[in-house]
């Protein structure tokens, strides 16, 4: 389990009995480099990675650097739910941390995460009144959706068309695209599927979407 400091890193652990493991970046900023030293002492590939940064507006933009860092090795990555300005170490302190480590509902599949996160970021600038704010915010959580599981696709395709209030066919039309971009969009590097926000948003993560 990735958090951000090493108290949090020694409560995981305690907490959960060795079940979990913390590992600690010392912060927020997990880098690459953090990910390729993981990946040389553990097989990442379909190996569940939770990911238990702090519940504030730093740790919910450190979750997304993560989940990007660690798609890419093909890990399960889920995400700890917490109350706002949680942290693993207070909620170890309170006796709560063993409970909810143990409890599979109090973690949220990443794809979950970024969609909630990135809804959340066009309806605080835009409203999503305009239907131009709305095709944009759709085909953002469409790249996201595109690293998806191919199973999973389809549930979060129906949940995005009911959120954003689009026809299911139209929503659709979005995915594939971003499946199976045009040859023009290979210009981008592979960070272009991670979620941004409007062009003019900064990035201020907010509370996720809803659990799965």
């Amino acid at each position: 389990m990735l958090v951000e400091g090493a108290i949090d890193a020694q409560a995981v652990t305690q907490a959960s009995r060795g079940r979990h493991i913390g590992l600690a970046a010392l912060g927020t900023a997990l880098t690459a480099q953090h990910v390729q030293a993981l990946a040389d002492v553990a097989e990442l590939r379909d190996r569940p990675v939770l990911l238990g940064y702090d519940a504030d507006a730093a740790g919910y933009q450190a979750t997304e650097r993560a989940a990007a860092l660690l798609h890419h090795t093909g890990a399960a990555v889920d995400v700890l739910t917490m109350a706002a300005g949680d942290d693993p170490a207070r909620a170890h302190r309170r006796g709560e941390l063993a409970t909810t480590l143990a409890d599979p509902s109090q973690r949220r599949g990443i794809t979950d995460v970024l969609i909630g996160n990135e809804i959340a970021r066009w309806r605080e600038h835009t409203d999503l009144r305009w239907p131009e704010d709305r095709v944009g915010c759709l085909r953002a959580c469409a790249r996201i959706i595109a690293d998806a599981p191919p199973a999973a696709i389809p549930t979060y395709t129906k949940r995005l068309a009911a959120v954003l209030n689009f026809p299911l066919d139209i929503t659709w039309e979005e995915i594939l695209e971003a499946v199976s971009p045009t040859p023009a969009d290979h210009q981008h590097n592979d960070h272009s599927r991670w979620p941004t926000g409007p062009a003019t948003a900064p990035p201020t993560p907010p509370p996720a979407s809803p659990d799965r």
